[in-house]
């Protein structure tokens, strides 16, 4: 029996970094599907199988970015993290006063909250009371 080296390319003219883009592209596909299906659906009802169709993906791909609909959760939460402390650091820059920067820094959270994509509305959404303690931890 001989044994098979898989090619991760899918030509030779497509480099690694493309096929890494790309997985980077579906994963933020991901994120943003799931926190769509969370914000409609509510975690307990969102399924992982909605979630890759919304996204355009087979069911079993999401697998491949995401072991389980709690890492895919946290997922959405970190991005929401990210979106929402970017939008208090590009507000803070210039920003000298200490109290200004207070004012200026809640001012930029609520309109991310309140204004922001669909990630951040999901993250405003309820969180799930099933999480155990490291789930907890995680977001």
């Amino acid at each position: 029996m001989r044994a098979t080296v898989l090619n991760l390319q899918t030509s030779d003219t497509e480099p690694a970094a493309e096929i890494k883009r790309r997985s980077s592209n579906r994963r933020d596909a991901l994120i943003k599907a799931a926190a769509a299906i969370f914000l409609s659906d509510g975690f307990a009802s969102a399924s992982m199988r909605d979630i890759a169709a919304a996204a355009g993906m087979k069911a079993g791909s999401i697998y491949y970015h995401f072991p389980s609909k709690t890492d895919l959760f946290i997922a959405v939460h970190e991005e929401g993290l990210r979106l929402i402390t970017q939008s208090v650091e590009e507000a803070l820059v210039g920003v000298e006063a200490p109290w200004a920067r207070l004012e200026t820094a809640c001012v930029a959270h609520l309109e991310a909250l309140l204004t922001g994509s669909v990630i951040l509305q999901a993250v405003m959404r309820d969180l799930p009371q099933n999480f155990d303690a490291g789930a907890w931890r995680q977001i």
